[in-house]
């Protein structure tokens, strides 16, 4: 067999799904400027959400492992343009201009290197044990070298809330409501970054964090694209 759908591979092609349904959406909104990441930003977020959905349904122990692999390249740039958006939607995007925006994406492309070169140092992940019969997920041993990518992105993730908390506390801010709801989604995988790093989850080998894009893209699309239709 090559592949099963299971109930979670199922959920995270439903937000693969959603996310795109959004990233159309806020496509029609990218003209104005502070709006120009967003939709890039969907997008990582549909290409992490369907590849996690592929490890996650795929059999073949290589299967499961390349698709981990591309994984990074999701989490990396969604984390990346989620910083871009909140520092153009802030109005504070001229430190990231230039030289300083390549220094940005060359974190993430340091991770997706070290993760496809795993095998060379098994430093993002020492081994792997099969999860619980019928789910079909691995339990990934992480290595110093995951530790360093979840680091920068959290780092990355943290600045970006800073920046939408600057920006709705300006004096007679309109877009308040707006940003906490940004922030507020913006939680979800947040929190699940941390239930999954310290070992905590629902089934073990179960990845929270693209499954919590679920519920951060439906609160996008309710707050942010609703009333653009």
């Amino acid at each position: 067999m090559l592949w099963m759908l299971t109930p979670g591979a199922g959920v995270l092609f439903a937000a693969f799904a959603l996310s795109l349904v959004l990233a159309g959406l806020a496509w029609r909104r990218s003209a104005q400027p502070q709006w120009r990441f967003f939709p890039l930003l969907m997008l990582a977020v549909a290409g992490w959400c369907l590849v996690s959905g592929l490890e996650a349904s795929f059999v073949p122990f290589a299967w499961r492992i390349l698709w981990a692999k591309l994984e990074y390249l999701g989490s990396g740039s969604a984390a990346t343009l989620l910083l871009l958006f909140a520092a153009r939607y802030s109005g504070h995007d001229r430190w990231l201009r230039g030289t300083r925006q390549l220094f940005l994406w060359a974190l993430p492309a340091v991770g997706v290197g070290l993760a496809g070169t795993n095998e060379l140092h098994h430093i993002v992940w020492t081994g792997f044990s099969p999860g619980p019969v019928g789910t079909n997920f691995l339990i990934y041993h992480h290595g110093p070298g995951y530790s360093a990518i979840v680091g920068w992105i959290y780092a990355y993730l943290f600045c970006a809330c800073g920046l939408l908390v600057k920006s709705a506390l300006r004096p007679a801010a309109g877009r308040r409501r707006q940003v906490a709801m940004i922030l507020l989604a913006a939680a979800f995988p947040l929190t699940a970054g941390v239930l999954y790093s310290l070992g905590y989850s629902v089934v073990p080998g179960l990845n929270l964090v693209p499954m919590s894009f679920v519920l951060t893209a439906v609160i996008f699309l309710l707050e942010l694209v609703g009333g653009w239709v």
